[in-house]
């Protein structure tokens, strides 16, 4: 009884934890302030680059990110590019769409698959169109998710507004 017991706290606090998500590793929240502020937090970087030691973070202008790992691989790039208004911006952005449109629901579109050892999406925010593409490392579906939720926050964020 005592070991099923046991067995039984185990799983549950395997489950906990799992349920928790990705940790951010030390540091890697400053040098995405430092290098790029306001267009990528901490969480969703570190489920991308989970197993990856970030080592340099940098932004153009302030409207792009660029992440690079410890072995010199860049890894992800985030880019702004400002139409003079959101209906410019609709008309444009599905222009760089596989398919020439953007998904109804979110406004986004694959671009690359992770087939390719790159994924890239691209969406609107506003009168902004986004760029992210993954590249180099592995891109499993939590990686995924993770560019989706970097276009999610960049959308409500001061940056697009």
């Amino acid at each position: 009884m005592k070991i099923t017991f046991a067995s039984v706290a185990a799983v549950l606090a395997l489950m906990t934890i799992a349920a928790c998500g990705v940790d951010v590793p030390a540091g890697l929240a400053d040098k995405i302030n430092s290098g790029c502020p306001g267009l990528v937090r901490p969480d969703p970087l570190a489920v991308i680059t989970q197993g990856f030691e970030v080592s340099w973070v940098e932004s153009e202008a302030g409207q792009s990110c660029k992440v690079w790992i410890r072995d010199g691989r860049d890894v992800l790039l985030v880019s702004l590019i400002a139409y003079p208004s959101k209906e410019e911006a609709e008309r444009l952005t599905p222009m760089l769409c596989p398919r020439g449109v953007l998904d109804g629901s979110d406004k986004s579109c694959i671009a690359s698959s992770a087939d390719s050892r790159r994924f890239a999406v691209h969406g609107l925010a506003g009168r902004w169109e986004v760029r992210i593409a993954v590249k180099e490392i592995p891109v499993n579906v939590e990686a995924k998710d993770a560019v989706y939720q970097i276009l999610k926050d960049l959308r409500s964020s001061d940056k697009t507004k």
